[in-house]
């Protein structure tokens, strides 16, 4: 037994419903603390863990005038029913009052917890977060920080973090700020990581920034959407970036265009969609390299020649004097070193 909780305490988390309205029907306190921090009602809510747990006692102190606002370390009574999907109980505390839009020491509102449930059910997420924003919920609060739960950012981000196109079109119709991003990337951008078609085009639709670069990751940073698109290998994507209107020069923190990055990751297909778009392929990054150095180094033989075949130059050399035939050597890529080779090195 738990000799800091009272009665009620211990009924409510035990899920004992004919228990906790007895108790209450005796006069028992609603909102004591278990040692300053869970009340009644935060245990019973907390009880949803338990497969066997039951909405009743939560009902009950609720009925009766329990708090829906005292939280303790371990979240709010909304924040416990939204991670795990009680649809039924996010309403009912709706019903009675619950501040929809408080924020944790992170940042995190009801709107963050409802875009990322741990329960993974992407329908239930949206009706939650659909009731939310009716009772006033807002989809533009500042952008949270990493916490035990979640990744940071802002409500848009997250939802296309969870591929969760119903939710991000949800976001997006109540008003949701495409271009905001928290201490990641912003929507698009993670869209594009992701390589998920549908957000993307729902995110464009709604005017973000095809343009906008991402700041949140040491060596990873300034990058555009395409640039993420085509590092992810999602060459649809990437298309559907350029089509869009991506600046297809676009530089990174590096120096690397997209033309770079598809040579680095060893992309033909998508080197000749981005030469179709103009890019140069002869375009030097903040070492000297160019695509074909890239192309070398990583042992991408397809990728070379697309490259040589739209005029990369074979005798190019990048800060330390070396060609992209010295790096091929080097790595030992015997393939790359043919074709260089066949160019007329």
């Amino acid at each position: 037994m738990n000799l800091y909780r009272t009665p009620l305490m211990l009924a409510a988390a035990a899920g004992h419903a004919d228990m906790v309205q007895l108790l209450i029907d005796a006069g028992a306190e609603l909102d004591a603390r278990e040692e300053g921090t869970r009340t009644a009602l935060l245990l019973a809510v907390a009880a949803l863990d338990n497969d066997a747990a039951t909405l009743e006692p939560a009902r009950l102190l609720l009925r009766a005038g329990a708090d829906p606002n005292i939280g303790s370390r371990y979240g709010t009574p909304l924040s416990h029913a939204i991670r795990h999907g009680a649809t039924e109980l996010v309403d009912l505390l709706i019903q009675v009052g619950v501040h929809v839009n408080a924020a944790d020491r992170f940042g995190i509102t009801p709107l963050h917890e409802a875009v990322s449930p741990w329960h993974g059910d992407h329908e239930a997420a949206v009706r939650i977060a659909e009731a939310l924003i009716q009772a006033g919920a807002d989809v533009n609060p500042p952008p949270s920080t990493p916490s035990t739960f979640l990744t940071g950012g802002t409500p848009l981000s997250l939802a296309a973090g969870r591929n969760n196109l119903a939710m991000v079109r949800l976001l997006i119709e109540h008003g949701a700020d495409v271009q905001a991003r928290g201490g990641l990337d912003g929507p698009l951008h993670v869209a594009a990581r992701s390589g998920n078609l549908d957000i993307a085009q729902a995110l464009i639709a709604a005017g973000a920034d095809l343009h906008a670069r991402n700041v949140n990751y040491e060596g990873d940073a300034d990058n555009a959407p395409l640039h993420l698109a085509i590092h992810g290998g999602h060459g649809d994507l990437a298309r559907l970036l350029m089509e869009a209107g991506a600046d297809v020069q676009a530089r990174n923190h590096a120096g690397n265009t997209p033309v770079q990055v598809a040579a680095f990751a060893g992309l033909p297909e998508v080197i000749k969609l981005l030469v179709a778009a103009g890019s140069p392929v002869n375009l030097q990054d903040q070492v000297g390299d160019t695509p074909l150095h890239d192309a070398a180094l990583q042992g991408r033989v397809e990728a070379a020649r697309v490259l040589l075949d739209a005029g990369a130059d074979v005798h190019a050399t990048n800060n330390a004097g070396q060609t992209p035939l010295d790096l091929a050597r080097q790595q030992g890529h015997r393939n790359v070193v043919a074709v260089l080779r066949a160019a007329g090195v």
